[in-house]
């Protein structure tokens, strides 16, 4: 059976690219005219995964927003009169793409997530006992 789930732990802190790092989340850091992990969403599309569950956290909801439903963007071009081919590739819910949303949380009496097993743990009803790909939402690999 061909595995079309992926995890993408998205709720680390991206330390070490402060002080950038405090306002834009890293995964949100653009590669060319897209975010890094627009990039890594385009890869696993390709590679036959349609759906996708980010593991993030509180500081995370620019990822949620670039992922979330351009209807009402496109619609508003439209009537606009300006074209909305741009936008409208990323349209994913028109490509049968589906994205979840789960935060990771912090222990109690903890200050940040525990890391990338915990993230990878909290997919864990997402996943059931079906195979899936963990991607990093921070890490480009081409060629």
């Amino acid at each position: 059976m061909p595995i079309d789930k992926a995890v993408i732990p998205v709720a680390g802190l991206g330390t070490r690219l402060l002080p950038t790092t405090k306002a834009v989340p890293k995964e949100m850091l653009p590669a060319g005219r897209l975010p890094i992990i627009h990039h890594v969403v385009e890869e696993l599309i390709a590679a036959g995964i349609r759906r996708i569950l980010f593991v993030s956290s509180r500081s995370k909801v620019a990822i949620e927003n670039h992922f979330d439903d351009y209807s009402q963007l496109l619609m508003a071009l439209e009537l606009d009169g300006r074209d909305a081919r741009e936008v409208g590739r990323f349209d994913y819910r028109q490509r049968g793409i589906e994205f979840f949303f789960t935060r990771q949380q912090v222990p109690l009496g903890g200050t940040k997530p525990l890391g990338t097993g915990d993230a990878v743990a909290a997919a864990e009803s997402f996943v059931g006992d079906s195979d899936f790909v963990v991607a990093f939402g921070d890490s480009i690999i081409h060629g």
